[in-house]
């Protein structure tokens, strides 16, 4: 729809570029061919702005890149990102979807070492209710040049229908 109203599988289907004169005027569906409503997500450098507090954005996740109630490794790279030794936080936020994400760890790597650098192990979840949902990482082995990568272990509650962003900062 584009006129802010929450769409539905007897809302007119919309084909083609749409205008809205404000982003929040616009929401949207998929429905897969069973009829069953399926996630879409979207994003704008606007509505980013919305989560400049939570520092740079790392990456995002969807269903296919989570677990169905057990934890499955997700992977993002944050070469750039982490640019000095410190202390680094790591945030998810859930932004759709039928179910919360919930994350019980995440490390960091630097280029192909099977040892983390950091790790922050506790069970966190956001969707609907956050808790516990930001990690804090202290890298003390930072090397200019180096790729660095987070590793997070996550899933959803009670399925895998679940979106959202992550974010990084580092930590004043």
């Amino acid at each position: 729809t584009t006129d802010g109203t929450l769409p539905t599988a007897t809302s007119s289907e919309l084909k083609g570029a749409i205008s809205v004169e404000k982003f929040d005027d616009f929401k949207a569906i998929t429905l897969a061919p069973d009829g069953k409503r399926t996630s879409l997500v979207f994003e704008s450098e606007a509505s980013l702005a919305d989560y400049r507090r939570y520092g740079t954005k790392l990456g995002e996740w969807k269903p296919n890149t989570i677990g169905n109630q057990t934890p499955k490794l997700i992977e993002f790279d944050a070469t750039g990102l982490i640019s000095a030794n410190g202390t680094y936080q790591i945030t998810f936020l859930y932004t759709s979807g039928a179910e919360r994400l919930d994350i019980d760890k995440v490390e960091v790597f630097r280029n192909q070492e099977t040892a983390p650098l950091a790790t922050d192990v506790h069970h966190g979840f956001t969707g609907g209710a956050m808790h516990d949902n930001a990690y804090t990482l202290k890298i003390e082995g930072y090397q200019t040049g180096a790729r660095f990568t987070v590793k997070a272990y996550v899933y959803g509650h009670q399925g895998n229908d679940s979106n959202g962003l992550v974010f990084l900062r580092k930590a004043p």
